[in-house]
C-alpha cells in the first residue's frame, strides 16, 4: 500500500482535526480523552525532562486519539482520511482494511506534525471548557 500518499497538512486539516476532538469528547463525555491527555502529559513540566522526550508523548497521545476518533467516528475520519490521499469517501472505502494505519503513520510522519497537533488541541476553546469540566 506504499503507494498511498497523504498531501501535505494545512490549515484546513487543523480545523478538520480540531472538530473530530470536538465530537470525540462529546461521543465519548470526554473522559477517554482526558485521560488520555493527562496520562500523557503528567510531570510535562519537569525542568529535567527533555525535549525529544516532550515529543514522543505528545506523538503518543495523538495517535492514542487519532486511533480512538477512527473507532468512533467512523465516517467522519474516513471522509478526512479520504481527502488527505485524494480520494472520494467510496473509493476510500474500497481500500485494503489497514489503509487508517498507513495514513495514520504518514500524518505522524509529517513535517511538524507535533505543532499540528497541539494547534488543534489549542484551537478549540471548547475542547478546553469540555475537558476542564472534566477535571471537576
Amino acid at each position: 500500500m506504499s503507494e498511498l500518499k497523504i498531501r501535505a497538512l494545512e490549515r484546513r486539516d487543523r480545523k478538520t482535526l480540531t472538530a473530530l476532538l470536538e465530537k470525540l469528547i462529546k461521543a465519548d463525555s470526554g473522559k477517554g480523552i482526558y485521560d488520555l491527555i493527562v496520562s500523557g502529559t503528567q510531570n510535562s513540566e519537569a525542568v529535567e525532562q527533555k525535549e525529544d522526550e516532550q515529543e514522543r508523548k505528545l506523538l503518543k497521545i495523538s495517535v492514542d486519539i487519532i486511533s480512538r476518533a477512527i473507532r468512533v467516528l467512523d465516517e467522519d475520519v474516513a471522509a478526512w482520511f479520504a481527502d488527505l490521499i485524494g480520494k472520494s469517501v467510496e473509493e476510500f472505502d474500497h481500500l485494503p482494511f489497514d489503509v487508517e494505519t498507513e495514513i495514520l503513520s504518514q500524518i505522524v510522519e509529517a513535517d511538524n506534525f507535533a505543532g499540528f497537533f497541539t494547534g488543534a488541541l489549542r484551537a478549540s476553546s471548547k475542547i478546553k471548557t469540555l475537558l476542564l469540566s472534566l477535571k471537576k
